[in-house]
């Protein structure tokens, strides 16, 4: 019989119930092989209830699936170790690079033409101000480039919290099926 899916990590962490702050996102041991285990993850992926899902590549993975943070998503790896009797799953996350790199180019490309539109339109509506270019740019840049660092770390969280709870469901979609 397996055990009970555990979802804190593999590693100690604190006790208020806190996501992973890294390593493994859950794991147990099961009776059945790798294989087995292989097959079973890939019947789910088949009736839509493992999103993302595709066969290890790497040695030691298993397979991997997608986990839905908002904006970020991750993968998560299904690792497998032998252990007696039966197999070990432990489940890594990493973030995707794609909404990070989208984000930081749309960020890059528009806070710069941002301080001569904003120049231009304080000119346009205020007829008083009269100021050099440069002292637009003193105040623009400090009030959209300060808070950027602020926002990136709350996306981040939030996109680790939302990502680990859709990786829980998973897993225990998984364990379902194992014990079927």
């Amino acid at each position: 019989m397996s055990q009970a899916f555990d979802p804190t990590p593999l590693q100690e962490q604190p006790g208020d119930g806190a996501m992973p702050p890294s390593g493994a996102w859950g794991g147990w041991s099961v009776p059945q092989n790798p294989a087995e285990v292989l097959e079973a993850a890939r019947r789910l992926s088949k009736k839509g209830k493992l999103p993302g899902f595709e066969a290890g590549t790497e040695p030691g993975v298993l397979f991997t699936f997608g986990a839905f943070g908002a904006p970020i998503d991750y993968r998560v790896s299904a690792v497998a170790s032998q252990s007696s009797p039966g197999t070990r799953i432990a489940f890594h996350a990493r973030a995707t690079r794609r909404v990070p790199v989208i984000f930081g180019i749309i960020t890059l490309v528009s806070i710069w033409p941002g301080a001569p539109i904003t120049d231009s339109l304080v000119r346009s509506y205020f007829t008083s101000y009269d100021y050099p270019s440069w002292v637009t740019w003193a105040w623009y840049f400090p009030i959209t480039v300060l808070p950027m660092p602020f926002m990136l770390w709350r996306m981040v969280r939030n996109s680790r919290r939302s990502a680990y709870e859709h990786c829980v469901e998973s897993i225990a979609i998984i364990r379902a099926a194992l014990d079927g």
